[in-house]
């Protein structure tokens, strides 16, 4: 992902973000459904704030051990060598719902110091959790059609879509069913 550049109509959600972190919530769980961002938000976050830890869990689920034992280099592997070492900001992408690595989220948030900022489809069920449902960006319906085309909605789409030449593509699809 290019840093140069924040994710598209995300301005809010990356200033609340980053509230929350000053406030010393200890689990930010962004949640949504698939597709909507979470990822991008978190890992734009991430690379744009100091001294941040990302761990992507998405091709491992079951084995957050695994990835917090390599990214902090320790030479064994037990709760407690896992809590002392986890300090200051770790993000878990897409931490899933493997109970083994809830379980050790948990263990880590209970008995650790470090603030986590994790992607999820649903809240970890935490009591430190602070859940941030992530939405899809907003289009006003009543909006013209240049008007929508200047929306973060339509800017994202024909970014990811190949330009406005597959909106109207799709238009009259679109306008068959509404």
């Amino acid at each position: 992902m290019n840093t140069s550049e924040a994710p598209l109509g995300r301005a809010w959600e990356l200033a609340r973000l980053e509230s929350l972190i000053l406030e010393g919530v200890r689990l930010v769980n962004i949640c949504g459904l698939g597709g909507v961002g979470k990822s991008t938000l978190l890992r734009y976050w991430a690379e744009t704030s100091a001294g941040v830890t990302v761990i992507d869990c998405a091709a491992y689920h079951g084995r957050l051990r695994a990835r917090l034992v390599d990214a902090f280099r320790l030479r064994i592997d037990t709760d407690e060598a896992l809590v002392g070492a986890a300090q200051g900001l770790i993000a878990l992408d897409d931490i899933g719902s493997h109970p083994d690595d809830l379980a050790l989220l948990r263990t880590m948030l209970d008995h650790g110091s470090a603030q986590f900022v994790v992607t999820a489809r649903r809240p970890v069920k935490h009591l430190s959790e602070h859940v941030f449902d992530l939405h899809g960006l907003p289009l006003d319906v009543h909006a013209t059609l240049t008007e929508a085309r200047r929306s973060p909605a339509v800017q994202l789409f024909d970014a990811s879509h190949g330009g406005t030449a597959a909106i109207s593509r799709f238009t009259p699809s679109i306008t068959q069913r509404c």
